[in-house]
């Protein structure tokens, strides 16, 4: 049975592990967020194209959340919650709350909860998703009702009724809009976060499945 730790309780990270998952159970995934919670902590953007994009047995309930044929946006952080739902269910093994010290050859000195002082994994396979991508830009993100949407910024619509909009942060864009939530992004282009982390985590999952096939 191979061990392997995933760094980062991302979106890109959850995907990664379910596809291993789908293609082996000779793993056992530990997932390694310095957070206190993976998903409903901060929002990224939700922005999609289409709906359904990942497999259902990969995604919990998202109740008000769950998104029609027709809605182009989805809230990041729910999604996120009902996929590591779902691998918990799988067995993965989650460690929140818990800061990486070292990592020497797939040995990850550890500290924080659930760990008295600090403590020593060893892994056969670590894989680092929490680098900040170069050539990133400042966003600013607002959610407000469908009736308060102003014209600028790119936009997705919710099933809840909701429109979410992102806006570079150097565009001044004064208005009237009564904002509901307000939010902060770092990155390239908040329309293909989910679409980028969903194919990223899934091409390296397949990377990963294929050398330990020709092992």
């Amino acid at each position: 049975m191979n061990k392997i730790a995933i760094l980062g309780g991302n979106l890109l990270s959850l995907c990664m592990a379910h596809t291993i998952l789908d293609n082996t159970d000779s793993v056992e995934i530990h997932i390694i967020e310095n957070k206190a919670e993976i998903g409903l902590m901060g929002e990224y953007p939700g922005i999609i194209k289409k709906w359904p994009i990942f497999p259902k047995h990969w995604i919990s309930n998202l109740f008000s959340q769950t998104p029609s044929a027709t809605d182009t946006a989805i809230r990041h952080s729910w999604l996120v919650k009902a996929m590591a739902i779902q691998l918990s269910d799988r067995n993965t093994h989650f460690h929140l709350r818990t800061k990486i010290l070292e990592n020497l050859d797939n040995e990850l000195k550890l500290s924080g909860a659930g760990y008295l002082g600090k403590t020593t994994l060893q892994f056969d396979r670590v894989f680092d998703n929490t680098v900040q991508l170069k050539n990133s830009e400042s966003w600013n993100g607002g959610i407000c009702l469908a009736t308060q949407a102003p014209k600028f910024g790119i936009q997705g619509k919710r099933n809840d009724g909701t429109i979410e909009i992102w806006w570079k942060d150097n565009e001044d864009k004064t208005n009237n809009t009564q904002w509901i939530q307000k939010m902060k992004w770092q990155g390239t282009n908040p329309e293909n976060v989910i679409d980028f982390q969903y194919k990223t985590g899934t091409k390296n999952a397949r990377e990963y499945i294929d050398t330990i096939i020709h092992l």
